[in-house]
């Protein structure tokens, strides 16, 4: 390679618009991550509040099915007192 090829390798204009470009597509490319990452917090963020939403409702049916379990308990324990009841009217009608 002769001295002229070298200049036209090597010269110093092309190296720092290499640097130059570089650093722009650096730019570019830290711009698009940071936007993506906030894109990416965003619908976390969606999700978290989502899943709390759902957590919540859980929550509140699981404490409407303990109350009607016990209500269910305590028709089924007033039912069984009525059985008894009728049991002993019958049985007291029978004796007369």
């Amino acid at each position: 390679m002769n001295a002229e090829e070298r200049k036209k390798v090597l010269r110093p204009e092309k190296v720092v618009d290499d640097i130059i470009d570089s650093a722009a597509e650096i730019r570019v490319l830290g711009q698009l991550l940071h936007d993506k990452t906030d894109d990416l917090r965003e619908k976390l963020d969606t999700q978290a509040s989502d899943t709390k939403n759902i957590k919540d409702k859980l929550d509140t049916q699981a404490q409407e099915n303990a109350e009607l379990r016990k209500l269910l308990e305590t028709q089924m324990q007033s039912i069984s007192d009525l059985k008894a009841m009728l049991i002993k009217m019958m049985a007291a009608s029978q004796d007369k």
